[in-house]
């Protein structure tokens, strides 16, 4: 046979009192209702919500909310920086895309429909004429087949 556990007294915890009513820890109400203390930059929402339509008017909004938030202690730095980073990487891409643009049509600039003719002397375009019907039937609205190599 085994033996039951010894039993052990149960012994209060000691209450500790505090020594005056002003030492006692103070409750504050709590409301779901109540509006937090700190709230949000207006201009760091507005800057996330704007740049990606206008990277730099992000960018701007972001900058002027930074130093309301240094200033007033709002909350929003978080905001503030996305779109300070979402901004930038924007204006990168827009660069990059711009440079690859340019290059491409300076490297086949006939393919745009310039060409430059450097008898003439001038950098006009000599592409396409949409006026030009010298060569085409006016039955066939203005084209034919020969047009069109097959």
């Amino acid at each position: 046979m085994t033996n039951p556990p010894p039993i052990m007294p149960i012994v209060a915890p000691a209450v500790v009192s505090p020594a005056s009513a002003a030492d006692a820890p103070r409750e504050t109400p709590t409301d779901a209702l109540a509006a937090p203390t700190a709230r949000y930059n207006v201009l760091s929402l507005i800057g996330v919500v704007v740049v990606s339509m206008n990277p730099i008017l992000g960018v701007v909004l972001a900058h002027i909310g930074f130093g309301q938030l240094r200033r007033t202690g709002e909350r929003g730095r978080g905001l503030a920086i996305t779109t300070l980073i979402l901004g930038y990487g924007l204006l990168a891409l827009t660069v990059v895309w711009a440079a690859v643009t340019v290059a491409i049509v300076i490297a086949d600039p006939a393919a745009f429909g310039f060409a430059f003719d450097p008898a003439s002397g001038d950098g006009t375009s000599h592409g396409f004429d949409p006026n030009d019907y010298s060569d085409s039937d006016s039955r066939t609205g203005g084209y034919s087949s020969d047009d069109y190599d097959y």
